[in-house]
């Protein structure tokens, strides 16, 4: 199966502003997901409404666009952004996987067994997560 991901980035954040554009050791937060996703699929789409972003040079692998008004409030359901995100992709024969910037210590290991569970068949989603 091929797959793409998909990262939501917005940049009203009222806990820790701009959040996904701080530096964590060195590298934007949010360039943590973009690399693990080069990694690990096909074509990483970002949506964002991050000026700093959508300007930004990446590979031909990294497709930005920008993130509507109206979908970037801290009170918008992640549903809408998705949705949102599946009306500007043709998806043929395609999954999506969802990377959060504010996840950077997810392993590529944890993506990889994810698709191979997803890959079997018996799960319309799989999702991971973690207690610690």
């Amino acid at each position: 199966m091929k797959y793409v991901s998909f990262i939501p980035l917005r940049s009203g954040s009222k806990g820790l502003p701009n959040k996904n554009i701080l530096s964590l050791r060195g590298k934007e937060l949010y360039m943590y997901s973009v690399e693990q996703a080069l990694r690990t699929t096909h074509k990483c789409f970002i949506s964002t409404d991050i000026e700093s972003i959508l300007f930004k040079e990446f590979d031909n692998d990294v497709e930005v666009f920008k993130r509507p008004h109206e979908l970037a409030d801290d009170h918008i359901d992640m549903k809408d952004v998705i949705l949102d995100f599946l009306k500007r992709i043709s998806i043929n024969e395609l999954s999506i996987i969802l990377l959060q910037a504010t996840s950077p210590l997810r392993l590529d290991e944890d993506i990889e067994n994810c698709k191979r569970l997803f890959d079997k068949g018996d799960y319309s989603m799989v999702m991971s997560l973690s207690t610690k």
